[in-house]
């Protein structure tokens, strides 16, 4: 996971994906950001791209989402949701 530098303003692929696996929750980031435990302001700069989670928060979010860690981190496999599993 890298942060987008002044060249390159796009957010990375990673922050795309975890607003993704934030919206399978339904929940709004101020309300995701509580149950994962992070302040609100900082679980936005996540999502904007602009810095990285650390790794007991990426447990959390993958526990919460559902989601793999290799797929928010790299995209590789695929999110239970598309599985067809449920998640909790």
């Amino acid at each position: 996971m890298g942060r987008p530098t002044k060249s390159n303003p796009a957010r990375p692929r990673w922050a795309v994906r975890l607003e993704a696996a934030r919206l399978l929750t339904e929940l709004e980031q101020v309300d995701f950001a509580r149950e994962i435990g992070v302040e609100a302001e900082t679980y936005r700069t996540y999502e904007r791209g602009r810095s990285q989670p650390k790794f007991a928060t990426l447990e959390r979010i993958c526990e919460r989402t559902g989601v793999s860690l290799d797929w928010l981190i790299r995209g590789k496999g695929m999110t239970l949701a598309a599985s067809g599993q449920e998640r909790r």
